[in-house]
């Protein structure tokens, strides 16, 4: 249960679900990140990709995508019909040191290109950030649907919807737990 604390403990973990499933393991070749891949479905089908651990210390979120991956593994019908890239650790600088950044001290949510200022955490420019690129990346595989966890530290917070397009007004605050 408690090996969402590093991100060697989450690797491990990882490899060791995948050694026993149909899991597909994969590492990085920049920035000490992994992933690993589920695909129960044969052709072109829709992606999810899911992204815990943006924030280091959001440890939560880490664990609920790690319990996403275990999940996949034992359910042969999890992911049927799509495939799934899960990123349990976006940012192990942060998560191995509880910290929001990472170690050149950007907030990832900060360094896309979209709406990008300069900041004291945004950093030097968009995507400057090896793990902002690897999303980016990511992104142009054209994915369904991107879920990145984001949770209050230890809680999990509410579904956010950052264009404000849900009946609700796309504030925290505002939804019922039936929306949630």
């Amino acid at each position: 249960e408690n090996s969402w604390t590093s991100s060697e403990d989450a690797r491990d973990y990882c490899i060791n679900i995948c050694s026993d499933s149909d899991l597909q393991y994969s590492e990085s070749s920049a920035g000490n990140l992994f992933s690993v891949s589920c695909k129960r479905a044969n052709g072109d089908v829709p992606r999810i990709l899911v992204i815990g651990g943006i924030h280091g210390n959001e440890q939560l979120s880490v664990y609920i995508t790690l319990k996403m991956i275990e999940q996949a593994a034992e359910e042969s019908g999890f992911g049927d019909g799509v495939e799934i890239v899960f990123y349990p650790v976006m940012n192990p600088h942060g998560l191995d040191s509880n910290e929001r950044y990472t170690k050149n001290g950007v907030d990832l949510n900060r360094n896309f290109p979209f709406t990008w200022q300069y900041t004291d955490v945004s950093g030097a420019a968009p995507l400057s950030e090896i793990e902002s690129q690897v999303i980016a990346a990511e992104a142009d595989r054209a994915y369904s649907l991107l879920i990145s966890f984001h949770t209050g530290a230890f809680c999990i917070s509410t579904l956010w919807d950052y264009a404000g397009t849900l009946n609700s007004g796309g504030t925290p605050q505002t939804y019922t737990f039936d929306e949630f």
